[in-house]
Order: structure tokens, then sequence, then C-alpha cells
């Protein structure tokens, strides 16, 4: 959702909102608004695509408040997971990147060799 998960304590401002420290007042504002609307646009994209009940069937004002419902139901959920997730977890160090790296360029390589020999 757009957000990295290495931290690095001397350049904290660099690497995670850099852009953001040039901004303030309304400017400030409307950057991180575009930022929040863009991530959850993005999550409820994802969750149309792959969660796809609870669309309406019939075109009615009953129809249309129970898949509102039901959209707002799954984007709460999914931010929820998210939330749960990302403060679960423990910020990698900068220093880590190289390791994470190779170890996913590892398993990518594993999963390309065994699809050519399948």
């Amino acid at each position: 959702m757009g957000k990295l998960p290495f931290d690095l304590a001397e350049a904290e401002q660099e690497l995670q909102e850099g852009p953001l420290s040039e901004y303030s007042g309304s400017g400030f504002g409307i950057l991180k608004w575009g930022i929040s609307l863009k991530q959850l646009v993005v999550l409820q994209m994802f969750v149309r695509v792959f969660f796809p009940w609870g669309q309406m069937t019939s075109f009615s004002v009953g129809g249309l408040l129970l898949a509102l419902v039901v959209a707002i139901v799954k984007l709460v959920v999914g931010v929820l997971i998210i939330a749960l997730f990302e403060n679960s977890m423990a910020r990698l160090r900068f220093c880590a990147t190289s390791r994470v790296t190779w170890a996913g360029f590892g398993f990518a390589f594993l999963a390309f060799v065994s699809l050519l020999v399948a």
C-alpha cells in the first residue's frame, strides 16, 4: 500500500516521507489526503477482484444499500487486517535489504526453474 518495510534510524525523513517534508498547512493536508485516498482505492479494487461476493443483484434501493454496506464492511476489515499486519511486524533495518532481496530472488529463480522442468 505504498509503505516500505525498511527503516533507517539516521534517515527516517528521507526514506519514509521525504517529499512530504517540503509541504505544510493546506498543501500538506491535501497531499496526505491524496495518499490515504489512493490507499483506499487500491484496497477497494483488491477487495472487489478477490472477494466479489456482496454485489448488487437487482437494481433497487434495498439492493444498492445492501451492496454499499457489504462493500464498506469488506473495506474496513481489509484496513484492519493491513493495520494489524503492519503494526505486528518489526520494521527491518535498511542494511537487511540485501538479504531479503536475495532470498526473494532465490525463490523466484527456483520457481522459474521448476516451471521450466515441469
